[in-house]
């Protein structure tokens, strides 16, 4: 790849926990295609491996390459993309977008070598894809996958991909369909802005729906505001000061990049909240850490619980080697239960150095897991 010229740049990925920077690039007819075939083949060998070991399916993987290439029509602009993921001279990974009908579009070749895996390289090409998706006007993504790879499934969920029934137009030959996993992503709820551009956002949540969890949007603050005074005001599981005032408190909640905040609600109502980042900069960034809010009347519905697998299910798959809490009330005993149940073990505790309302002086304990 030296000496070409990489020009058409729809959004850098930051720079890796593990070192090194990626970038995404728009797949150039002629210019990439050893590079990409190179890497499809990797894609296909790799599941091919899969198949056969589930399905007891073999296939001609020469003759799959050739007919892929021959499809990369199907993911040209403005309709469709295919992006590469770059380092340097080497692509890591690829992700295409192509029609599949009015308002509706599919992801197919989502792929990362496996010596990039565990950087958040493919969560932030489906992001891009995502965004790709919601400038061109689409109402929903779908896609297809084997349900063997458990990390692929967690990045999907965690992008808002919901199961959904086969589709006719999936490649995805129908005697596998009651074996194979079809998602959807519904991103009816969008804003646009004054020249028409769609600006990508989280969909709102329906009447109805299950407890689930989203990304945190600027209109959610006043329903997070009310659950921090809360929470806060009981006194009993933060040492936040129930003094801040909004601005403060969403100064403190609202996580910048590389950071991530999220909220769980049951239809319209918002019930909960999380915000989870690297735990240090510099040298400690590569251990994470998150905080967890719910409201009184939900607690006892699992809300918690959902929040602290989402978080756990990010930073792995962002790449985090472990995530940490630094102050967890040792009174607040339905909470280091939690934690404990979800694989986090106590590695120490400072004494009195939390005042309870009612207990006067407890301990504040640390916990800890690898990811």
């Amino acid at each position: 790849m030296a000496g070409r010229s990489w020009t058409t740049r729809p959004g850098a990925i930051r720079p890796s926990m593990k070192g090194g920077v990626a970038e995404l690039v728009a797949f150039v007819p002629n210019a990439h295609e050893a590079d990409l075939r190179e890497l499809l083949t990797a894609y296909l060998e790799e599941g091919a491996v899969r198949l056969e070991r589930a399905f007891g399916v073999q296939q001609d993987i020469p003759s799959a390459v050739v007919a892929v290439m021959g499809q990369l029509w199907q993911f040209a602009p403005p309709a469709g993309r295919l992006l590469l993921v770059v380092e340097g001279e080497t692509v890591l990974g690829c992700g295409g977008l192509r029609p599949l009908g009015p308002g509706v579009a599919e992801i197919k070749r989502m792929y990362v070598l496996p010596g990039a895996r565990g950087r958040g390289l493919g969560r932030q090409l489906l992001d891009a894809l995502l965004a790709a998706a919601r400038q061109a006007d689409y109402q929903e993504v779908r896609l297809d996958t084997d349900g063997l790879m458990p990390a692929a499934r967690q990045l999907y969920r965690a992008a808002g991909f919901q199961p959904c029934a086969s589709y006719p137009e999936s490649e995805i030959p129908v005697e596998f369909h009651d074996r194979w996993l079809f998602l959807r992503h519904d991103l009816s709820d969008v804003n646009r802005s004054e020249n028409g551009a769609t600006l990508a956002r989280s969909r709102r949540c329906e009447e109805g729906d299950a407890v689930r969890i989203r990304e945190y949007t600027d209109d959610d603050w006043p329903s997070v505001w009310t659950i921090f005074q809360e929470v806060v005001t009981a006194g009993d599981t933060y040492a936040y000061d129930p003094a801040w005032s909004s601005e403060q408190a969403r100064e403190i909640w609202v996580e910048r990049p590389p950071g991530h905040t999220v909220v769980a609600c049951d239809g319209s109502r918002l019930l909960g909240t999380a915000k989870m980042g690297p735990n240090r900069p510099g040298p400690g960034s590569h251990v994470a850490t998150a905080s967890f809010m719910v409201v009184t009347d939900a607690r006892g519905r699992g809300v918690g619980r959902a929040l602290g697998e989402y978080a756990l299910s990010w930073a792995k798959e962002q790449g985090y080697a472990a995530m940490q809490f630094n102050a967890v009330v040792e009174s607040n005993h339905a909470a280091v239960r939690l934690w404990q149940e979800l694989g986090f073990q106590i590695i120490g505790t400072v004494p009195e150095a939390f005042t309870h309302p009612t207990l006067g002086r407890v301990g504040l304990h640390i916990m800890h897991r690898f990811l």
